[in-house]
Protein backbone atom coordinates (compact mmCIF):
# COMPACT_ATOMS: atom_id res chain seq x y z
CA UNK A 1 0.00 0.00 0.00
CA UNK A 2 2.84 2.40 0.82
CA UNK A 3 4.27 1.95 -2.68
CA UNK A 4 0.90 2.78 -4.24
CA UNK A 5 0.52 5.88 -2.09
CA UNK A 6 4.08 7.06 -2.78
CA UNK A 7 3.48 6.72 -6.52
CA UNK A 8 0.19 8.60 -6.33
CA UNK A 9 1.31 11.56 -4.26
CA UNK A 10 1.98 14.73 -6.20
CA UNK A 11 5.40 16.31 -6.03
CA UNK A 12 5.02 19.14 -8.52
CA UNK A 13 2.66 21.92 -7.49
CA UNK A 14 1.29 20.83 -4.12
CA UNK A 15 -2.25 21.87 -5.04
CA UNK A 16 -3.61 18.34 -4.60
CA UNK A 17 -2.51 15.36 -2.52
CA UNK A 18 -3.10 12.68 -5.16
CA UNK A 19 -2.02 12.93 -8.75
CA UNK A 20 -2.55 10.95 -11.99
CA UNK A 21 -6.37 11.17 -12.04
CA UNK A 22 -8.55 11.41 -15.15
CA UNK A 23 -11.73 13.44 -15.62
CA UNK A 24 -12.18 13.21 -19.38
CA UNK A 25 -9.79 11.45 -21.73
CA UNK A 26 -12.20 10.93 -24.62
CA UNK A 27 -10.22 11.34 -27.85
CA UNK A 28 -12.78 13.69 -29.46
CA UNK A 29 -13.40 15.87 -26.39
CA UNK A 30 -12.90 19.61 -26.69
CA UNK A 31 -10.80 19.62 -23.53
CA UNK A 32 -9.11 16.43 -22.39
CA UNK A 33 -8.25 16.28 -18.71
CA UNK A 34 -5.99 13.40 -17.73
CA UNK A 35 -3.05 12.70 -15.44
CA UNK A 36 -3.61 15.47 -12.92
CA UNK A 37 -4.91 15.95 -9.39
CA UNK A 38 -8.55 15.95 -8.32
CA UNK A 39 -9.79 17.60 -5.14
CA UNK A 40 -12.56 15.07 -4.58
CA UNK A 41 -10.05 12.22 -4.88
CA UNK A 42 -8.09 13.91 -2.09
CA UNK A 43 -11.28 14.06 0.02
CA UNK A 44 -11.85 10.30 -0.24
CA UNK A 45 -8.16 9.60 0.41
CA UNK A 46 -8.36 11.57 3.67
CA UNK A 47 -11.74 10.05 4.55
CA UNK A 48 -10.33 6.52 4.28
CA UNK A 49 -7.33 7.49 6.40
CA UNK A 50 -9.56 8.99 9.08
CA UNK A 51 -11.78 5.91 9.17
CA UNK A 52 -8.73 3.65 9.52
CA UNK A 53 -7.59 5.78 12.46
CA UNK A 54 -11.08 5.59 14.02
CA UNK A 55 -10.98 1.78 13.74
CA UNK A 56 -7.50 1.66 15.27
CA UNK A 57 -5.93 0.24 12.12
CA UNK A 58 -3.61 3.15 11.34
Amino acid sequence: MKTCIDGALTNEDGVTILDHATVNNYEHANHRIADHGLVYADYYFLEVGNRLIDMGLA
